[in-house]
């Protein structure tokens, strides 16, 4: 993780977002807002689980975007870890990003959904195609909802 002093980056996709399901939690983790940022490389595949949120898998050829929040180390151990189900739900995965309007290069920590999880998803996982929460322009994945 790309360390701030005493905070690290955290990149979001889905409900962590502002104004989402579960920004709460991200506010319990003492998360500041820094940048709406892309993923850097081409390697991923979102899919919705449930239609209720979003998994991204290092399987795929495709960028994404997200919000990139500064987050102490305390909160994403007590909080956003509890949230994902880490590391048997989503595994933490350091990638790199970059700021859509700063153009800022940021290499931040992101949940990405284990192989477990998906083999256990089966059916529940949409594609873009068959989900309306996720767009996919520009070879690049966004959770709508």
């Amino acid at each position: 993780m790309t360390e701030l002093s005493d905070r690290y980056y955290v990149l979001t996709y889905g409900t962590l977002m502002r104004g989402r399901a579960n920004y709460s939690w991200m506010q319990a983790a003492q998360g500041e807002f820094v940048d709406i940022v892309i993923s850097s490389t081409e390697d991923y595949t979102m899919f919705s689980v449930h239609e209720s949120f979003p998994a991204i898998m290092l399987n795929g050829k495709s960028k994404f975007m997200g919000e990139l929040f500064a987050v102490p180390a305390e909160g994403i151990l007590y909080s956003l870890d509890y949230l994902e189900g880490y590391p048997t739900f989503y595994d933490r995965k350091i990638i790199s990003c970059k700021g859509i309007q700063s153009e800022t290069d940021y290499k931040a920590l992101c949940y990405i959904f284990t192989p477990q999880s998906a083999a256990t998803m089966g059916q529940n996982l949409l594609t873009y195609q068959q989900s309306p929460k996720i767009s996919y322009k520009n070879n690049c994945y966004k959770w709508l909802d």
